[in-house]
């Protein structure tokens, strides 16, 4: 058989779904994501907490449900609105991720 993958990643956490090519939902998990608010407008999180994320709840669908990896056919991304993920050469984040919600750069 074969099933799709779903990861959405949003302001609050991290959705993964595991669906069967007919759309049957085979598993889901949620891992909430901190957003960092520690200065008045600053909203920031750290992409490595995305990638824990994604990790671990693929990991839980697959063990929820039985299915093996060479099973899953398809994977869709989607993520929160816009926000800044500055890189190095090696695609490393210099910074944690700025927010859709950081309000520095307004009035």
């Amino acid at each position: 058989m074969r099933y799709l993958l779903g990861i959405d990643l949003g302001t609050t956490g991290l959705k993964t779904v595991l669906l069967s090519a007919d759309g049957e939902v085979m598993a889901s998990a949620y891992q909430v994501i901190e957003l960092s608010t520690v200065e008045a407008g600053k909203a920031e999180q750290d992409p490595e907490h995305w990638w824990q994320a994604v990790c671990s709840t693929v990991q839980e669908v697959r063990a929820r449900s039985g299915v093996k990896a060479d099973q899953i056919q398809g994977i869709g991304l989607a993520g929160q609105m816009h926000g800044v993920v500055l890189v190095d050469d090696h695609g490393r984040p210099l910074h944690p991720c700025i927010t859709w919600a950081d309000a520095r750069s307004g009035s």
